[in-house]
C-alpha cells in the first residue's frame, strides 16, 4: 500500500521540486541529457495501480473519500504537472546549437509540447504524443568492393547514442559513424544497437557485397577521321564514376563521357575504368576523303551535311562551312546570299586540304594528273577566251577550276558555278 501522505506535504513537495531540473530524471528514471522526451514511467505505473487496487479510473479518484486514492490522484496530477514543466524547461536545459540540433532531427517535439500542455488528467489516455522511433530503412543492400555505404537508419535523434557490429568484419567492415565498407564478396549482417529516449533499439541489415563489373557496348568500331562515335559502360556494383582513357591519342581521343573523335589514321584501344576494373574496345580510325563532285548538284545544305562541314563564319555576305574550323581548311561557302537561306546547287567550294578530292583530284597532285583525274571524272574541258580558270562541264552545269600551284603542286582548288 502506497503510504498515507497529506494534502499538504504532496502539494508542498509539487512546488518545490517543479522549480528544479533535476526533478525530470527524478520522475523518468532516465538521465535528462539524453531522454528529450522526459518519458514519465510514473504516470502510467500511478495509473494502473489505481484500477488495479481499487477498481476505479483516476480521473474518478477525486470524488473519493479514501484517502489512499486521494492521495493517488494527487500524484497522477503531480507527475503529470512534472511532465509538463520538463518539456517546457527543455529548450533551458541545453545550448542554443545544441537545442537546434535536436529539434532538426525530432520533429516530434514541437508539437508535443503543445499537445503536453493541453493534456488533463481526464483526457490522459487519450491523447498521443508523437513518437520518434528509429527503423533500418533498407534491410538487404548490395555494396560493392572497396565501396562505401552509410548504414540506411532513419528517424534518429541527435540525443541518441548509436552502436554497430558487423557479423564478419572480413566480409563487410562499419565504423563508428555507421560507414559501411565491402572487403570481400560474400553475405553477412551488420547490427546497429540505438538507444534513444530511455528505449534501445536493435537492428539488422543483411549486406552482401559483390565485384563490381563493367561492360561496354561495341568491342571495336571504326571511324574515320573528324567523325566521332560514343562508347556506353553498363557498370553493375559500384556507384564510383567511369573514367576513360586512349591508348594513343594521337589517332583517336575519348572525353569523360565517352566520346571518341578520330585524330589521324590507325589503331588505339579505348579503356573504360571503375574501381580498378576495366574494359577495352579496338577502335580503328579511317582517312577522311570526300568526294566533292558528288554533291555539286545537291541544295547547299544537303551539300555540306553530306560533306560533314559544319558553321565555320558569316561576315554578313556569305557563310563558310568547314570540316576542321581551321584556317585555311578546305570549306563551302553560299556567297551573296542569307545566312540560313538553303538554293539548289553549290556556289563556290575550296578544297585546301587532304581530306576533300575532285573526282580523285586533290592537293599535292601536279597539273598533268590533276586533268587525267578529272577526264576519267567525267569532266570535259570546255575554257574559253577570258575565262578566269579553267571551264569544265561536269553533267549540265559548267564550273570554273582554278588550281594554284607550288613547285608545281597544287595547294588548293577553288570551284564554282560559271554563270
Amino acid at each position: 500500500m502506497i503510504q498515507k501522505l497529506s494534502l499538504g506535504t504532496v502539494a508542498s513537495t509539487v512546488s518545490e521540486i517543479l522549480l528544479i531540473k533535476d526533478a525530470l530524471s527524478f520522475l523518468t528514471g532516465i538521465d535528462a541529457r539524453v531522454d528529450a522526451y522526459l518519458k514519465t514511467v510514473c504516470l502510467d505505473c500511478i495509473y494502473e495501480a489505481s484500477a488495479a487496487s481499487y477498481g476505479k479510473s483516476v480521473d474518478s479518484a477525486k470524488y473519493e473519500t479514501n484517502e489512499d486514492v486521494k492521495i493517488l490522484y494527487t500524484m497522477f496530477n503531480f507527475a503529470l504537472q512534472v511532465k509538463q514543466k520538463a518539456y517546457k524547461s527543455m529548450p533551458s536545459i541545453y545550448t542554443s546549437s545544441t537545442w537546434k540540433k535536436i529539434i532538426k532531427t525530432d520533429p516530434y517535439l514541437k508539437s508535443n509540447s503543445l499537445t503536453i500542455k493541453n493534456i488533463t488528467i481526464d483526457n490522459y489516455r487519450k491523447t498521443q504524443l508523437g513518437k520518434l522511433t528509429p527503423i533500418c530503412t533498407v534491410s538487404d543492400i548490395t555494396v560493392s568492393l572497396d565501396d562505401k555505404i552509410t548504414y540506411p537508419l532513419l528517424d534518429i535523434s541527435y540525443l541518441a547514442t548509436i552502436g554497430y557490429a558487423s557479423k564478419d568484419k572480413k566480409i563487410v567492415s562499419i565504423n563508428q559513424s555507421g560507414v559501411m565498407k565491402g572487403k570481400k564478396e560474400g553475405t553477412t549482417y551488420v547490427e546497429c544497437v540505438v538507444d534513444q529516449y530511455g528505449e534501445t533499439y536493435n537492428l539488422i541489415c543483411k549486406v552482401t557485397v559483390v565485384a563490381p563489373k563493367i561492360s561496354l557496348n561495341k568491342s571495336s568500331t571504326t571511324i574515320t577521321v573528324h567523325s566521332t562515335t560514343t562508347l556506353k559502360a553498363t557498370v553493375f556494383g559500384t556507384s564510383s564514376k567511369v573514367t576513360w582513357s586512349s591508348s594513343n591519342t594521337k589517332v583517336a581521343k575519348v572525353n569523360s563521357n565517352g566520346k571518341i573523335t578520330g585524330v589521324k589514321p590507325g589503331t588505339a584501344v579505348i579503356t573504360a575504368y571503375v574501381n580498378g576494373i576495366k574494359c577495352n574496345c579496338k577502335i580503328k580510325v579511317n582517312d577522311y576523303m570526300k568526294d566533292v563532285s558528288k554533291v555539286l548538284n545537291l541544295s547547299f545544305n544537303q551539300a555540306r551535311k553530306k560533306l560533314g562541314m559544319k558553321k565555320m563564319s558569316y561576315d554578313g555576305y556569305s557563310t563558310q562551312y568547314s570540316l576542321t574550323g581551321e584556317k585555311n581548311s578546305s570549306y563551302i561557302s553560299n556567297v551573296g546570299l542569307p545566312e540560313d537561306e538553303d538554293i539548289p546547287g553549290v556556289l563556290i567550294l575550296r578544297i585546301s586540304d587532304k581530306y576533300y578530292s575532285c573526282s580523285g583530284a586533290k592537293i599535292g597532285m601536279s597539273r598533268p594528273e590533276i586533268i587525267r583525274k578529272l577526264t576519267a571524272g567525267g569532266w570535259r574541258n570546255e575554257s574559253h577566251l577570258g575565262s578566269k580558270g579553267n571551264v569544265f562541264r561536269f553533267g549540265n552545269s559548267l564550273w570554273n577550276i582554278i588550281v594554284s600551284y607550288k613547285n608545281n603542286r597544287a595547294t588548293f582548288f577553288l570551284i564554282d558555278r560559271d554563270e
